[in-house]
């Protein structure tokens, strides 16, 4: 695979990585049982996004045709995963307590 130089490729790295660190933290108060309502949705929200944003952003950096439709596929993953994630959370925020 060959790669070019885009000014967008860092930021868009840097906003996957402080994305999946986030899941991750989520998913341990997850796993450690300091949970709250809403910690499930946003390990999905924040993976989507992690997913989203790492494809496009090496979307970017790839110079060759079939390297660039393998991570526009992988792109479209996150976005799906993402359309579905951000409206669950968003439900499941506002439902708050009675």
């Amino acid at each position: 695979m060959a790669w070019q130089s885009t000014p967008y490729t860092v930021p868009l790295l840097f906003a996957a990585a402080v994305s999946l660190a986030l899941a991750v933290v989520a998913a341990n108060r997850l796993r450690s049982g300091r949970r709250t309502r809403t910690t499930g949705a946003l390990v999905f929200v924040a993976l989507s996004t992690a997913l989203y944003a790492g494809a496009y952003g090496l979307q970017l950096a790839v110079a060759d045709l079939p390297g660039k439709l393998l991570l526009a596929r992988v792109t479209w993953v996150g976005i799906a995963g993402l359309s579905v994630a951000w409206p669950t959370f968003v439900l499941v925020y506002a439902a708050g307590e009675r």
